[in-house]
């Protein structure tokens, strides 16, 4: 879990560096001339849209791994057999 988590952060380290560039070459480009800018503001929101993917992912993984940690503390609960796994919902 802890894993999961440093990597978010660590995603979200790498974003905001990002951000900042992007954020330098705009201002720099608004005192030269306007002619690129819409194409960063393009990059920054691709950028951002893939940030929130990949957080997303990363909580669904949390998520789904928790579930199977579960489902394996409860085996043998209500069962005889030894090793079977059961699911009770």
């Amino acid at each position: 879990m802890f894993t999961i988590f440093s990597s978010l952060y660590n995603e979200r380290e790498k974003i905001e560096n990002k951000k900042t560039y992007i954020i330098y070459e705009i201002t720099y480009l608004s005192n030269e001339s306007f002619i690129n800018l819409p194409h960063l503001l393009v990059r920054r929101q691709y950028i951002l849209g893939q940030f929130q993917y990949k957080l997303l992912f990363r909580i669904f993984q949390l998520i789904f791994l928790k579930f199977l940690f579960f489902l394996f503390l409860r085996k043998n609960k209500g069962s005889h057999k030894r090793g079977s796994l059961t699911l009770t919902i």
